[in-house]
């Protein structure tokens, strides 16, 4: 069970008694109060602490280290060039929005990651009125745990009203004109906005509802500030989540939901009295503007604004809706922010810190076109190194599933090879079947093969290590890839090697497996498998090729029959030699 800590002062009002300024005191769960009243489990490897601010009130924190190494010594170093993570939800959320999908992604990815809840949400202490808070107070909170619990500069990420809040923060972040502000709000390495609010606040977007989408603004009006979505499962999924997104699912997010906000995040009327968000003040500032194609609050027109605000082009991501982090297809989100995050680190490594002349829209510092790295490319407009579309679609897949494929030193693995790589990570984190087993496995390469007419093939080649681990999963794994790869027959081969012969008169003997008869002979057992051979015959034709003849147990018939082809497709276009593959004939 997690523990809880929280901080309290405690004051000298008897002179005669001496107590500690200052004590750490560990609580369970169980001993303190729940405020939700549907309680939101941990997962594995998260901690629910609590940070005490300086007006006394405590403000929940869930908490997941990076954990992307087994060495620790390499973790040590990757966790010290990652930046920490830290999360701020939107209206009607809390931590546990983050805490689903998000700090279990990232902290595979070795970063450090710490979700908030702003006050009077979740498990947080709520103040004293009838809102959680302003603009500016919760920016505020904000601030005070980076700058007491937070070492490093991290990034912020925050979704929809969490967004505009950030953009407070960040507008702030370097008042050159107030130099208090400038320690109460600590250097950041960037910031994700995530389907955020745009800077001038959501009036625009009720106001263009109105005009162009009439249905659409009662539907939200009602849904949001009536808080029909509580009640209301349809309402909640238009409103949140994709129409593909289970009813199951969307009935357990509404419950936390409805529990999360025990009290308005903002007085929306003194909100927008107090916008638009300062502009940048003259520095650089890397953001992320990220928004979903289906999103239901945030329209395109808003999600525009926000980039129009930092100087650059927002990213949409298909598929999603505004709920990002909870939706079906949450990983798409998350690996686009990945692969920014990576940009990030490559950027800050080429020039170690921004520089102070840099422009504060540009999301990277200026560079020269000769200091630009590969994968990188040059805004026509100014020299600012940009990621390009390929570049960033291909790290966000190489970086999630990194884990699962190790090609030979200064190799870069093929796209083809990182989406298997891809699917083998999604079936390690989505298959409860699999997902024990696959946990410490991953493969070498992978090919796309034609083999014999309309038939075609995928064959991945795994560790000679870990070949017997591949084949206790074999037909479950090869069952799930097959599903994937529609169309197409899995073959999985370990990776062998053919010793040369050693020269004439050398002392040097190579192994007897390391031949090339010897290898095709193991080739043609893992192809085959789960079937045994149990028997060959070599036919000689007359012009003085040859053909063998492989027979199969019939026990395995049901799995392997109907991909005999594939199997005699494969090992020719692998050995170069022909193959026919039967079950003998049981007599009576």
């Amino acid at each position: 069970m997690a523990t809880l800590f929280s901080y309290h002062t405690i004051s000298l009002s008897q002179p005669n008694l001496c107590f500690p300024k200052m004590i750490k005191k560990p609580r369970a769960v169980l001993n303190r109060t729940q405020k939700m009243r549907v309680p939101y489990e941990l997962k594995q490897g998260q901690n629910r602490l609590f940070h005490e601010l300086p007006s006394g009130l405590n403000m929940e924190v869930i908490v997941q280290k990076g954990v992307a190494d087994k060495d620790p010594d390499e973790r040590k170093e990757r966790n010290s060039e990652n930046p920490p993570l830290v999360f701020v939800h939107g209206s009607y959320h809390a931590a546990w929005c983050w805490a689903e999908h998000y700090l279990p992604f990232f902290s595979a990815s070795g970063f450090d990651c710490y979700a908030l809840s702003l006050l009077g949400q979740g498990e947080s202490d709520a103040p004293a009125g009838s809102v959680a808070g302003t603009l500016q107070t919760h920016a505020g909170d904000v601030a005070d745990f980076i700058q007491k619990k937070v070492v490093v500069p991290p990034v912020l990420l925050g979704h929809s009203f969490g967004g505009l809040i950030i953009q407070y923060y960040i507008a702030n972040m370097k008042n050159n004109q107030a130099l208090e502000m400038e320690t109460f709000y600590p250097k950041l390495t960037g910031a994700a906005l995530v389907c955020s609010v745009p800077p001038s606040g959501n009036s625009g977007l009720v106001w263009r509802y109105l005009f162009s989408k009439p249905i659409a603004a009662f539907k939200v009006t009602r849904s949001l500030a009536a808080k029909a979505f509580q009640t209301s499962l349809p309402l909640c999924k238009e409103t949140f989540f994709s129409s593909t997104m289970e009813d199951q699912l969307v009935l357990r997010y509404q419950e936390l939901m409805r529990e999360s906000s025990r009290m308005p995040l903002f007085d929306l009327r003194k909100l927008n009295a107090s916008l638009p968000v300062p502009s940048l003040p003259k520095g650089s500032i890397k953001v992320l503007v990220l928004g979903a194609n289906d999103d239901f609050i945030v329209d395109a027109e808003g999600l525009r604004e926000t980039g129009r605000f930092y100087g650059m082009s927002p990213v949409t991501v298909e598929g999603v809706a505004h709920d990002m982090m909870l939706d079906c297809s949450w990983e798409k989100g998350a690996n686009v922010i990945l692969s920014w995050l990576t940009a990030l680190e490559k950027m800050n490594v080429l020039l170690c810190h921004p520089q102070d002349s840099a422009p504060p829209e540009a999301m990277y510092p200026q560079v020269a076109p000769s200091e630009v790295p590969s994968g990188f490319t040059l805004s026509a407009q100014r020299s600012t190194a940009l990621p390009n579309s390929a570049f960033t679609s291909r790290s966000a897949k190489m970086y999630s599933s990194r884990k699962k494929i190790s090609k030979d030193k200064g190799v870069e693995p093929t796209e083809f090879e990182d989406t298997v790589a891809q699917h083998l990570f999604d079936l390690e984190n989505t298959n409860q079947e699999l997902k024990s087993d696959l946990k410490d496995l991953y493969i070498n390469s992978a090919i796309d093969m034609d083999v014999s007419g309309n038939r075609k093939a995928v064959v991945v080649y795994v560790p000679f290590r870990l070949r017997k681990a591949f084949r206790k999963i074999h037909l479950r794994l090869v069952r799930e890839l097959e599903k994937k790869f529609s169309g197409k027959d899995v073959v999985l081969l370990a990776t062998r090697r053919i010793a040369r012969p050693p020269k004439k008169g050398s002392a040097v003997q190579r192994p007897r497996t390391r031949t090339l008869t010897s290898v095709h002979e193991a080739m043609l057992e893992d192809i085959v498998h789960p079937a045994e051979i149990v028997g060959k015959r070599i036919r000689y034709r007359i012009d003085g090729s040859k053909i063998m003849k492989v027979y199969l147990d019939p026990k395995e018939r049901n799995n392997t029959e109907y991909k005999l082809e594939t199997f005699a497709g494969v090992y020719r276009k692998l050995t170069g030699k022909d193959v026919v593959f039967e079950y003998p004939i049981n007599e009576a």
